[in-house]
């Protein structure tokens, strides 16, 4: 006979936690697998089911101890080493983390998301070599997996490797060309290779894709200075005040700019904005210090 609770068995009880959890009726659902589970307490799928109930309420220290249920069970469970993973990387404990993805990519190494996963937690152990080994295995197994080659090329950017940074945000782009962010670190990655029109071209298509990016208008507009272009320059940084009227940085480079352009008094202005933000900015009141000087002479 059938051990029951509550008058229903262990698999009515799992098919209930299922349609709870395909409701998105997450608290129910919990309380159904624990019930499946108290009746089939040796299933790893019960407990895995409840983890990821619990995964879906913010309670990750359930989570891996439902996953460690399952794994105990069950050492070769591909999807309880992932799912601990997951939990341990929101528990922030990267190191376990990167444990359970190996052990879930030794099990299946052609889980993309497992390596995904693994590469990030890699990034937040500051292991950079071992991230993009485990990010170019996931372009390998599927090529359009686009945060893959958005991950790498950040990585490259932040070794210096700008080409293959450029490199791998192109291949990014050719899958999702509305990224404004992508298109910022890119034109960054332009400008560090003294590239300063492909960098602008990229600067543009970012603000035309998020117009109210103060810190991309404040980057294009110092490539502008920097091929001449000031008035133009000066319409970057008003735009990079304008969408942060916070942003000091862009204050102090509009003042420089409005001076460089024959407007002394306007750049004054920009400049005494920029010290209310920031009254340390040592910059700006050397600055400042010399336009009055020479104003008053």
């Amino acid at each position: 006979m059938q051990k029951k609770i509550e008058g229903k068995t262990g698999s009515e009880w799992v098919n209930a936690g299922v349609n709870y959890f395909d409701a998105g009726k997450f608290k129910e659902a919990i309380d159904s697998f624990k019930k499946a589970a108290k009746i089939y307490p040796d299933s790893s799928d019960i407990w895995i089911n409840l983890g990821a109930a619990y995964e879906n309420v913010g309670n990750y220290k359930m989570l891996v101890q439902c996953c460690e249920k399952a794994i105990n069970i069950n050492t070769q469970d591909n999807m309880a080493w992932f799912n601990s993973g997951i939990g341990y990387s929101k528990l922030e404990n990267y190191k376990k983390a990167i444990e359970s993805f190996n052990q879930a990519v030794k099990l299946d190494a052609k889980d993309k998301n497992a390596w995904f996963h693994l590469g990030l937690a890699y990034l937040k152990t500051n292991d950079g070599q071992n991230a993009a080994e485990s990010f170019t295995k996931v372009t390998k197994l599927d090529p359009k997996y686009v945060n893959a080659w958005k991950n790498l090329g950040r990585i490259y950017k932040g070794t210096g490797d700008f080409k293959n940074a450029i490199d791998n945000f192109n291949k990014s782009i050719r899958l999702d060309p509305d990224d404004s962010v992508i298109w910022y670190e890119m034109g960054s990655a332009y400008y560090r290779l003294e590239k300063k029109l492909k960098a602008i071209e990229s600067y543009e298509k970012s603000v035309s894709l998020n117009p109210k990016s103060s810190e991309v208008w404040n980057n294009m507009g110092f490539a502008y200075k920097d091929i001449g272009k000031i008035q133009r320059a000066i319409e970057c940084y008003e735009m990079a005040v304008k969408t942060d009227p916070r942003n000091s940085t862009a204050f102090y480079n509009l003042g420089i700019a409005y001076n460089n352009n024959g407007n002394p008094q306007k750049a004054i202005e920009c400049l005494e904005n920029a010290l209310k933000i920031d009254p340390k900015d040592k910059p700006a009141k050397v600055y400042l210090k010399k336009l009055n000087k020479q104003i008053s002479e």
